[in-house]
């Protein structure tokens, strides 16, 4: 199983956003520990880069075009999916 860099990004962000105390620190603390996600995804991490970013145009004035517009960050993890040759199982939402 793999995740995309923008995922754990995701995940980070959230936990930044949290009020400072207990509860964030320790969200934190799992972030960073053999628990979290760069731990446990440790070389399985798909990156977002050049290709990628040309993919992520196409999918996004794709779905303009067709009058479903996506989300950059969805779109951004349906390219990079989509690059790593289908890393994940759900799809549903990136079609």
């Amino acid at each position: 199983m793999f995740i995309a860099s923008l995922t754990v990004a995701e995940i980070l962000r959230r936990v930044l956003e949290k009020p400072r105390g207990k509860k964030r620190d320790a969200l934190d603390n799992w972030f960073s520990g053999p628990e979290g996600p760069q731990a446990l995804f440790a070389g399985r991490i798909l990156s977002f880069d050049d290709k990628a970013g040309l993919i992520w145009a196409r999918l996004m004035a794709g779905g303009k075009l067709a009058g479903k517009p996506r989300s950059g960050l969805e779109g951004k993890m349906a390219e990079t999916q989509i690059e790593w040759t289908e890393s994940t199982w759900n799809a549903r939402g990136f079609g």
